[in-house]
């Protein structure tokens, strides 16, 4: 099983390229374009992945619309690249709900065209049409990439790079205290040991951060309760499943659109064949998770909470692989508050703060010297192509020049 991203944008011509291209790394040696199948009511549409490929399917699937799907797809297209000023102040200015209303008709059209919303973690109508482009829309358009070998594999050749130009990197190296005098970072505390530096860059939650890892008298307290009371993004149960059924001839991205609970399936071995072995396969499913509605762990309710999320989620699977069930090797529940455990992430959020509109995350300089915050805590908001561009930003700014 992968753990992790499995659909990262923007690898042709968007932010995460712009970063293969200044580390020289080749996007075929770490991605693969996913194929994708949306199953909506009777109706199933197979993209390629492609801006073509998608009005295809969908012109056929929904005749009567193909003039709206065309002009929706055509406008994004060039809202994402830039084409034309005026038509992104325009999508700036209003809601994605909006947006949706003008073009389309059709329930299931504006159901397919929100199918990645949950890659924000917001509502249609909670946010600026422009800032889903990038973040969802992109895929039908451009495409989005699994990594090849699994999301470590990219983690390892970022490895690779930090280590074969001078640095080092830890890992089981848990920070325990960001150290701070004077208004001034002077490095970080692990268990014994401190590590003198006078930049720390902040990858870990800003929540975190300022609330479990600067001791409170050190920092501004308004400051620290701003941040303390960011609402988090959404999380997810997730489901993995190891099974002997070949499902090779499918997509390697499933999505059924049930309105009452939405699966997002992964077919990791299709996306990438070293994952499982040969006429076996091994899938990921998705679902919204609720933080506050998971029970505790190492209790009994918290063993019939993720049993009933399993049985849930493999039914659903089931109008895809019939006779799944039957056909499971192995297997393995995550929560909300697996991923919490796991990456320090308060509530278990996929996105860190919520990206609605409302919520107003940190700049990426803090009210401390030298030291600053990336990954997904900063206004650039949530997902690798955002997390990317927030770590340029933070870069560019350390070092005094456009990199």
């Amino acid at each position: 099983f992968t753990s992790g991203v499995e659909d990262v944008s923007g690898v042709d011509d968007g932010k995460t390229g712009r970063l293969l291209k200044a580390l020289d790394l080749k996007k075929d040696d770490l991605f693969v374009l996913n194929r994708r199948l949306f199953v909506i009511g009777d109706k199933k549409l197979i993209l390629d992945g492609t801006k073509e490929g998608t009005i295809s399917a969908l012109c056929v699937a929904f005749p009567d619309a193909s003039d709206a799907i065309r002009a929706f797809l055509d406008e994004v297209d060039s809202v994402l690249h830039g084409k034309d000023l005026e038509l992104l102040k325009n999508w700036k200015s209003v809601k994605y709900q909006e947006k949706l209303d003008q073009f389309f008709r059709e329930p299931e059209l504006k159901a397919f065209f929100c199918s990645l919303l949950g890659y924000m973690g917001a509502k249609a109508d909670q946010v600026p049409a422009a800032s889903v482009v990038g973040a969802c829309l992109s895929y039908f358009v451009v495409g989005g990439y699994y990594p090849k070998g699994g999301p470590q594999h990219v983690a390892d050749m970022l490895r690779d790079y930090v280590t074969e130009h001078g640095g080092t990197v830890m890992t089981r190296a848990r920070v325990d205290e960001v150290v701070v005098a004077n208004e001034e970072v002077q490095g970080v505390r692990v268990g014994q040991q401190t590590f003198s530096s006078g930049v720390v860059i902040g990858n870990v939650n800003a929540k975190m951060l300022f609330t479990k890892l600067i001791p409170a008298a050190k920092v501004h307290k308004a400051y620290v309760d701003a941040i303390a009371a960011l609402p988090m993004s959404m999380s997810l149960c997730m489901v993995q499943v190891g099974t002997d059924l070949d499902l090779s001839h499918l997509p390697s991205h499933i999505q059924v659109l049930d309105p009452e609970e939405r699966v997002h399936c992964v077919i990791n071995s299709n996306a990438d064949p070293s994952l499982a072995p040969k006429g076996m396969s091994s899938i990921t499913f998705l679902c919204r998770g609720d933080y506050h509605a998971t029970p505790e762990r190492q209790s009994e309710e918290y063993e019939r909470y993720k049993e009933e999320k399993k049985k849930m989620v493999l039914l659903k699977a089931e109008r895809v692989f019939p006779g799944l069930r039957d056909h499971i090797l192995e297997q393995d529940v995550s929560t909300p508050r697996t991923f919490e455990r796991y990456t320090s992430m308060p509530e278990g959020a996929i996105y860190a703060f919520d990206q609605g509109r409302q919520t107003a995350r940190p700049y990426f300089k803090t009210p401390i010297r030298g030291l600053y915050l990336s990954s997904a805590s900063t206004s650039r908001g949530g997902g690798i192509s955002a997390v990317v561009s927030a770590g340029f930003q933070c870069a560019e700014d350390i070092v005094g020049y456009s990199l």
